[in-house]
C-alpha cells in the first residue's frame, strides 16, 4: 500500500523539485543587479517616472505602446521593492518559474505524468529561458501564459472551463507584447473546427462586451505597431518584406533541431485522436515562423521565445508517446509500466550532454549563445556611474548620445541630442517619448557640437545606431574620457562602450 502511494505521489515531488529548483536558477540569475541593456532600461525608466509622478497613466500607456502589461507590471514591481535592476526583472522571474508548471499541465495532457515532467525539466534549465527569464521583458511571460492557453484550449470539453478563459488570458498576453496576438490563431481555429455549436452561445454572452472592449482598447494603443507589421510592403511585396530565412535555418535546424524535429514529429501521434486542436497547434507555429521570418523586422531570437516553450512540451510529448509503446516490443511482462523509461532516459542524456541545458545555477545567463549580438550586453551601469562622477566637477556640460534609454535611467541628467542613422533621410526628428531632437549626418553633429563649450559623445563602439563617420571623427579629433569593454558577468561577449569629450582639458 505504502509502495504504491509514494508511486503515485513521486512524479509531483519530482514536479516540485524541478519547478522550486528552477526558481532558484531563476534568482540566482538576477541578484546582482548587472547593468540594463537599453531594452530594460527603457520599459523600467517608463514605469519608475509614473510611480514618481512624473509622467501620467496616459503618458505612460503612450510610451509604453506595444507593451502596456509589461511596464505596469514592472511598477507594481517597483511599488514593493524599490527601484532596482533585481525588481525590475523579477516578474519575469516568477513567470519563467510559472512557465515550468504550464510545460508540465499541457506535457501530461497531451502524453502522460512523465511527458509533462520531461516538458517542465527542458523548460526549467533551457538555457534560452534561463536567459529570458532574467530579463526586465515581456517574452517569458508570453510563453507561460500562451502554454497555459494551449492546455485550456486542450481541455475544451471540460464543461468547468469556459471557452472565455483562453480569450481572456490571450488578450493579458497580447498586453504584454504585441505579438501575444498571435496566440489567438488556435483559439480561433480550434473553435471553428471542433466547437461550431457553441459559437453562436459564445457571440450572446455577456462575457463577450467586456472582451472585445479590451481587445478595442488594445488595438487602439498599438494600432501603429500592428498596422505596420501586418500591411508594410516595400517595393509592393506584402507577403515577404523581409527575408531571415538564413537564421531561422541556423537556429531550428543546427542549433535546435533536435527539439524542433520531434516536436513536430510529435503531431503523428496527437493528429489522430486530437484533430482539431492539433491542426490548430501546427497552424500557429507555421504562422508564427512565417511572420518572424518574412513579416518581423527583425531576427532577434526573443521574439521567438514563445514558440520555444512549445516546442520543448512537443518534443516531450513524442518520447512520452514513444515511452507508452516501448512495452509493445519489449519481452517483459505487460504489467510493468514503461512510460517513464524513455523521458527519464531523455533527461539523462540531456544531463550528461547539457546540449542547450544549463545545470548550475549562475550570476548571469547570456542571452547571446544562440544568436550572437541578440542583446547588446554593454555595461552601461558602469559608463553612467562614471560620467556621473564627472558631471560634479562641471557646471556646465552637455551630453550627446544615439539611444537614451540606458541614460534615461542611470543619469540623471539627460541628452541634449541624439545622433542615428538616417538610411536615405537625413533630417532632424523629434524623440517621440522624450521630445530630444534626433540629428543624422556628421554635419549636423558639427554643428551642434558647436553650440556648447562642453560636452560628452557616447560611443556604443559596434554596428550600433551612432553614425559611423561620427564615431571616427570623435576617434580621432576628440578626447577619450574613458572606455568600458564589457559586462563583468560576460567577459567573453564584449560590447564596448566609450566616452570621448570636447573643452573639458
Amino acid at each position: 500500500m505504502l509502495v504504491k502511494r509514494l508511486k503515485k505521489i513521486l512524479p509531483y515531488m519530482l514536479l516540485f523539485f524541478i519547478v522550486f529548483v528552477g526558481f532558484i536558477f531563476r534568482l540566482k540569475g538576477i541578484q546582482d543587479n548587472h547593468s540594463f541593456w537599453a531594452d530594460e532600461a527603457y520599459t523600467s525608466s517608463i514605469a519608475r517616472d509614473f510611480i514618481a509622478g512624473k509622467i501620467g497613466f496616459g503618458e505612460a500607456a503612450k510610451a509604453a505602446m506595444y507593451q502596456p502589461l509589461n511596464i505596469f507590471i514592472i511598477t507594481f514591481s517597483f511599488s514593493i521593492f524599490g527601484f532596482t535592476e533585481f525588481a525590475a526583472r523579477l516578474p519575469s522571474v516568477l513567470f519563467g518559474t510559472a512557465g515550468i508548471f504550464f510545460a508540465f499541465l499541457l506535457g501530461r495532457r497531451l502524453s502522460n505524468i512523465w511527458g509533462g515532467l520531461l516538458g517542465s525539466f527542458l523548460m526549467a534549465f533551457s538555457q534560452l529561458n534561463l536567459a529570458n527569464s532574467t530579463q526586465a521583458k515581456p517574452y517569458i511571460a508570453i510563453q507561460a501564459l500562451s502554454l497555459l492557453i494551449c492546455f485550456l484550449l486542450s481541455n475544451l470539453n471540460n464543461k468547468r472551463i469556459s471557452l472565455h478563459l483562453p480569450a481572456a488570458i490571450g488578450l493579458l498576453a497580447s498586453f504584454m507584447n504585441t505579438i501575444g496576438v498571435l496566440i489567438f490563431i488556435p483559439y480561433i481555429v480550434i473553435i471553428i473546427a471542433s466547437h461550431k455549436q457553441t459559437i453562436k452561445s459564445l457571440l450572446k454572452s455577456y462575457w463577450l462586451i467586456p472582451l472585445f472592449t479590451a481587445f478595442l482598447f488594445l488595438f487602439f494603443l498599438e494600432r501603429h505597431f500592428i498596422i505596420r507589421m501586418l500591411t508594410y510592403s516595400p517595393s509592393g511585396n506584402f507577403l515577404f518584406p523581409f527575408n531571415h530565412l538564413t537564421y531561422l535555418k541556423a537556429l531550428l535546424f543546427k542549433q535546435y533541431f533536435f527539439f524542433v524535429f520531434f516536436a513536430f514529429a510529435s503531431f503523428i501521434f496527437l493528429i489522430k485522436k486530437q484533430r482539431a486542436y492539433s491542426i490548430g497547434i501546427l497552424f500557429y507555429i507555421l504562422f508564427y515562423l512565417y511572420f518572424w521570418t518574412f513579416k518581423h523586422y527583425t531576427h532577434n531570437i526573443r521574439y521567438l521565445v514563445p514558440l520555444f516553450g512549445l516546442f520543448f512540451v512537443l518534443f516531450s510529448v513524442f518520447w512520452a508517446k514513444v515511452g507508452e509503446r516501448l512495452k509493445n516490443f519489449l519481452p517483459i511482462k505487460s504489467g510493468f509500466n514503461f512510460q517513464w523509461l524513455i523521458p527519464f532516459f531523455i533527461i539523462v542524456v540531456f544531463a550528461i550532454s547539457q546540449h542547450k541545458i544549463v545545470l548550475k545555477p549562475m550570476n548571469y545567463y547570456s542571452p547571446n549563445t544562440d544568436f550572437y549580438g541578440d542583446v547588446q550586453i554593454a555595461d552601461y551601469k558602469t559608463v553612467f556611474k562614471r560620467i556621473g562622477e564627472e558631471l560634479s566637477k562641471y557646471k556646465t556640460i552637455v551630453i550627446f548620445n544615439d539611444v537614451g534609454d540606458a541614460q534615461r535611467w542611470y543619469l540623471k541628467k539627460q541628452a541634449h541630442a541624439y545622433f542615428i542613422k538616417g538610411f536615405g533621410n537625413n533630417e532632424p526628428i523629434k524623440n517621440d517619448v522624450d521630445g530630444i531632437i534626433t540629428y543624422k549626418t556628421l554635419g549636423q553633429f558639427l554643428a551642434e557640437k558647436s553650440k556648447y563649450p562642453k560636452g560628452l559623445l557616447i560611443v556604443e563602439d559596434w554596428d550600433s545606431f551612432l553614425p559611423e563617420d561620427i564615431k571616427q571623427y570623435a576617434k580621432k579629433n576628440m578626447k577619450r574620457e574613458f572606455r568600458v569593454e564589457n559586462l563583468p558577468q560576460a567577459k567573453n561577449d564584449p560590447w564596448p562602450l566609450a566616452v570621448y569629450s570636447w573643452g573639458m582639458d
